[in-house]
Order: structure tokens, then C-alpha cells, then sequence
């Protein structure tokens, strides 16, 4: 299914007193092209908090879909200037979300 790649994934949060946490993560995962879209799939580990879940992620044009499945569920699509609502599902409660892009960068 696809060529076999190393996902490099790197997250910041800040807090409200400005202090950032930023936290970076390596894993080997799949890469593949469908039609127009191009697909990223990797399994989440314990240092995310969301182990023995899959995540899936998809490119098609400017939009990108972020799927995840297992031990939290959740389907996020980000797109440029547009505001995208979804439900976070975890093992501790739900978390209602929003999202709107003013910029997209891909690397």
C-alpha cells in the first residue's frame, strides 16, 4: 500500500502564560497517491497520549483532512479561510473543536 516513509511530526501548544511546549516525533508510515489526493497514514504512540490509534492524512488541492482512529477519534479538515467544526473523542470526554486557517504551509 503504498511507499514506506518516516512521518516527522512536530506540534507546539501555549499556555496562557505564554510558555510554548514543543514536541517533536518520528514514525514510520505509508505514503500513497489515490487519484488527485495524496494520503499519509502512521500509527500514534504513547508519547502523544494516543497510543493504538491510526492517524490518516490527506491532501487534496488546499485542503487537508487529518483522520484519527482507535484509542481517540476525531476528523479535522483544514482549509484556507474557511471555519471547519469536528468532535474530538477521547477516553476522557469529548472536546468540541473549531478550526479556521488564515495561512496553509506544507514542508
Amino acid at each position: 500500500m503504498g511507499k514506506n516513509v518516516l512521518v516527522k511530526v512536530k506540534s507546539s501548544r501555549t499556555d496562557l502564560d505564554n510558555e510554548t511546549e514543543i514536541i517533536e516525533l518520528t514514525s514510520p508510515g505509508s505514503f500513497y497517491k489515490r487519484g488527485d489526493s495524496y494520503y499519509i497514514i502512521y500509527k500514534e504512540t504513547a508519547v502523544t497520549g494516543m497510543e493504538n490509534a491510526t492517524t490518516s492524512i490527506k491532501v487534496q488541492g488546499r485542503v487537508i483532512t487529518l483522520v484519527r482512529s482507535g484509542s481517540v477519534n476525531n476528523r479535522q479538515v483544514f482549509e484556507l479561510g474557511k471555519l471547519h467544526r469536528s468532535c474530538y473523542q477521547t477516553s476522557f470526554g469529548n472536546l468540541d473543536m473549531a478550526v479556521k486557517r488564515g495561512t496553509l504551509r506544507l514542508t
